[in-house]
Order: C-alpha cells, then sequence, then structure tokens
C-alpha cells in the first residue's frame, strides 16, 4: 500500500470514522484494493474497520452500497482465486465475507425493502461455504484468515434476515455439519463459538421444527470412514468444540432442554 493511502486510512480511523470532505470514490478504490492485504495491521486495523463504517454509518446511498455488493458478490472477491493458486488469495475472500456481513445487517433494517439482495448474497454464499478449501484460522506470516469464523458472522446476519425461512435454515443448519466434519484442519481459532452463535440466532427463531434440530445434532455420530490420526483427530475434535459450545448456549434455557438433552447423549458416543 503507498504510505499516502495509509495515511489517509490512518487518519479517517483516528477521527472516529468522519468522511467529511473524503472522496468516497477514491477511497473505495483503494479499500477494494487492499481488502486482501497481506499486512495485518493494513487489512485488520484500517481496512476493514473503515470499509465497514463507510457500509454502516449512512454515508453511501442503497443503491451505491447495492453496487458495492454486486463487486464483492463478484469472482473478483468472494470467487477470487477458489483453487488457491495463490496461497494468500483467500484473504480477499474471508474479508470480503465481513463486509458482506456489514451489508447485509443494513439491507435487513429495511427489510423487505432489500430481499432480492438478501436471497442474492445468500445463495453466493452458500456456494463460497461449500466450495472453500482453505480453513486456516491464524498464520503466522498474514495474521487471522478465518474463512470459517468470518463464514459464521454473515451466517448470523443471514440467519436474522426475515426473508430468510425455514427452508434456507436448514439448508445453513446442514453445511455447517459438512464444514464441521472435513478432516483436513482442526478449528482452533473460535470458529466453533462464532458459528454457534449463528446456529443459537437460527434456532431461536423457532421456524425449525424440533425433529429436525434433533436430527441435526445426531447427525454428528457419523461421518466419513475417517479411522487414520491425525485426521480422526481433526473431525472429533471440531465436532466436539462445536457441539460443546451449542450445549452451555441453552444449558439454562427449559424451552430448549429437549436439545441440550440429544447434544449431551451424542457428545457420549463421540470417542
Amino acid at each position: 500500500m503507498l504510505e499516502k493511502n495509509k495515511k489517509l486510512l490512518e487518519s479517517i480511523k483516528s477521527s472516529n470514522c468522519d468522511f467529511t470532505n473524503v472522496d468516497t470514490e477514491d477511497l473505495l478504490k483503494i479499500l477494494f484494493k487492499n481488502i486482501g492485504n497481506k499486512d495485518s495491521y493494513v487489512r485488520d486495523d484500517l481496512v476493514y474497520p473503515v470499509f465497514a463504517h463507510l457500509l454502516h454509518d449512512d454515508i453511501l446511498t442503497y443503491d451505491k452500497i447495492n453496487t458495492i455488493c454486486e463487486v464483492l458478490l463478484s469472482e473478483k472477491y468472494l470467487f477470487l482465486d477458489m483453487s488457491n493458486k495463490d496461497k494468500y488469495s483467500v484473504l480477499v475472500r474471508t474479508f470480503t465475507l465481513l463486509q458482506l456481513f456489514i451489508i447485509v445487517y443494513k439491507y435487513n433494517q429495511r427489510k423487505s425493502e432489500f430481499s432480492q439482495y438478501i436471497l442474492k448474497v445468500y445463495n453466493a454464499f452458500l456456494r463460497y461455504y461449500q466450495d472453500e478449501l482453505d480453513y486456516r484460522g491464524y498464520d503466522k506470516e498474514v495474521g487471522f484468515i478465518h474463512s470459517v469464523a468470518h463464514s459464521a458472522d454473515l451466517m448470523s446476519q443471514l440467519m436474522k434476515s426475515e426473508v430468510i425461512q425455514k427452508d434456507e435454515l436448514e439448508v445453513m443448519f446442514n453445511l455447517v455439519y459438512e464444514v464441521f466434519i472435513k478432516k483436513e484442519y482442526q478449528l482452533t481459532n473460535d470458529e466453533d463459538e462464532r458459528t454457534v452463535t449463528a446456529l443459537e440466532i437460527g434456532i431461536k427463531r423457532n421456524l425449525l421444527d424440533p425433529e429436525f434440530l434433533i436430527a441435526f445434532i445426531e447427525k454428528f455420530k457419523v461421518f466419513d470412514n475417517v479411522k487414520e490420526y491425525p485426521e480422526y483427530y481433526n473431525v472429533t475434535r471440531n465436532i466436539k468444540c462445536l457441539l460443546r459450545s451449542l450445549y452451555f448456549r441453552f444449558i439454562d434455557n427449559l424451552e430448549y432442554q429437549y436439545l441440550t438433552n440429544v447434544i449431551k447423549e451424542t457428545l457420549k458416543e463421540i470417542k
């Protein structure tokens, strides 16, 4: 990043993101170019919060936000280099997820007025969540990558959307199962807690049948016939962390005691 651009972002952030006298078009060019910058200070501490405030703080029209949303959902951002030819292209994808989180939050404030855009984000997210191959949480060279955690953040906003109903909730729950039985990575960077936040939102909307939720939990007893270490350990650890986190979210809620009971019994069977 050019030093003058870094100083501009630092100035905006230090002003509590006051965009007075800032050319937002020029600023957006800087933010888009650096959304997945390998420098964690630039990416996490400057680009992410400035971009988020620009989207959130009623600086831009909804027409402009819609245009930005279209760009973020494109092959240049959310679907950039899904085959990971570039070791760190994943940063563009995962930090795109965080800006989409803000956009869906904004859309949720206007509810059905933006239903078509919420559904567009939802369908793109499903494709991304199924196809992402890089589950690294933290990397010593570039810092947090967090594809699963950032996916959970976006999912939490989608779970809140009135446009998203029972069928869509069920699809997201089932995809969480698919992600947490992956054998390639141990998810050790708060992915379970952030995913459970999304699941909790979905559950508390009370659109999902208890039978579906019970089946969702019990399905974790069965995963691909992974016998070798460390793959088997990766899978069982990921499942246990997710279910334990879910258990403690609902342990004091009598309405969902049936859920904590089935979680407890399921955990006993996973060795």
